[in-house]
């Protein structure tokens, strides 16, 4: 299929989509509500995996996790359970889970963020700086679909390891961790656990549409299915040549999103550009270190932001690029390193929490961020401007009286 060819089947595609997509009946979940990002499905499985048996203290959740892991991994069966601690974005790691004598990275992947320079390998050096020796040491990756896999760039000098060899399990969600909550985690909730019930079949139910899962998606996926059939004349070939037809079009498909993601990045720093010109044209002071930590792959971040005064006490008011997660926020961070928030008086200024209140900014305070607002590439820079009409506003109050 030549390159015009493909254009065309996509765009009969798409529109056979959208048709099918609109005949689909009402439903309803708060998490497709909230559009809930990489990091909102790390806190979920985090969640999960801390739920203690309030009775024995038992790590259920734990438990079941592993069980179904070493149906895939048996070196998963030499894991005890004993005290563990769980926590979120340690080291800048998913999901890190520590005990008397394990731990296990979870690098999860649902919204195929990419693989940043090394990650796999920090994320070891990491465990083995914490105490852990390699023999400890587990790691799961998390992909949306069995189809990636993270790069060796990411595993680094430990893809000879025995950890690689022996202690790596990849759990795809659109089939292992659907099945996991399915079959082990969803029958064995007790039945007073009403509210813990309700959350993961909640959640089961939002994986299943991310994937076009739900009963509701059959008609539609039947109808594309056929689409797909038809314009690739797959009927019409030996069953021999079929599968080798679909996985040149599979391959296809995926060197144009491995161009579609890099054409993506390169327009995420011309906005960056745009936003600190369109921000100096109306005289503010821009700050920032995307410039300089772009095309720095260890550097994650990347921010620029305004200094401005809040109750008498200067924040930076800030759009941040998380590249690891894929994830853009807009909030009201420190300007000097040594702040430490936790003590700020700014916390229980009534100006502040106004501003927070307004621009429904629910972020927590923590060691860099006053409070942040999850938010797109782009509503980003119309909510900067929010946050900084929403300051300047209450400084001018502020001032005439």
């Amino acid at each position: 299929m030549y390159m015009e060819d493909l254009g065309m089947f996509l765009k009969r595609f798409i529109i056979k989509y959208d048709e099918e997509k609109a005949k689909l009946p009402y439903h309803m979940n708060l998490l497709d509500e909230l559009h809930a990002n990489e990091n909102a499905h790390s806190r979920i499985l985090g969640k999960l995996l801390m739920q203690r048996n309030p009775e024995n203290g038992r790590c259920e959740m734990l438990e079941s996790f592993v069980r179904f892991v070493v149906k895939r991994k048996d070196k998963y069966a030499c894991i005890k359970i004993c005290n563990p601690k769980i926590s979120l974005e340690e080291r800048r790691i998913d999901l890190w889970v520590k005990d008397k004598d394990y731990t296990i990275i979870i690098e999860n992947k649902v919204r195929n963020a990419k693989d940043q320079p090394r990650q796999i390998e920090r994320y070891i050096d990491a465990a083995k700086n914490a105490g852990f020796i390699e023999k400890q040491i587990y790691v799961a990756y998390l992909p949306p679909t069995g189809l990636k896999e993270p790069s060796n760039d990411s595993w680094g000098k430990y893809l000879s390891s025995d950890i690689y060899e022996k202690r790596y399990v990849k759990l795809s969600y659109d089939v292992e961790i659907l099945d996991w909550l399915k079959s082990d985690v969803l029958p064995n909730i007790r039945r007073r656990d009403v509210y813990l019930s309700s959350a993961v079949e909640q959640y089961v139910d939002y994986l299943e549409g991310m994937f076009s899962l739900r009963t509701i998606d059959k008609p539609m996926n039947m109808e594309l299915q056929k689409l797909i059939l038809d314009e690739l004349k797959l009927n019409q070939l030996p069953i021999e040549e079929q599968y080798g037809k679909i996985n040149a079009m599979q391959e296809k498909l995926e060197n144009l999103m491995v161009q579609l993601s890099q054409i993506k990045e390169s327009k995420k720093k011309e906005w960056f550009a745009s936003w600190e010109e369109r921000l100096k044209s109306d005289g503010y002071k821009v700050c920032g270190n995307w410039k300089d930590n772009w095309d720095n792959a260890s550097s994650i971040w990347k921010k620029l932001w305004v200094e401005l005064p809040i109750d008498g006490e200067v924040v930076a008011l800030t759009i941040e690029y998380d590249a690891k997660a894929d994830e853009t926020y807009v909030g009201i961070c420190k300007v000097k390193e040594n702040e430490n928030i936790s003590e700020s008086s700014l916390l229980k200024s009534k100006v502040f929490n106004d501003i927070k209140e307004n621009l429904c900014m629910q972020g927590e305070s923590n060691e860099w961020w006053y409070c942040w607002k999850y938010t797109t590439f782009e509503d980003a820079y119309n909510l900067l401007k929010s946050l900084i009409e929403e300051v300047r506003g209450k400084n001018e109050r502020l001032a005439l009286n």
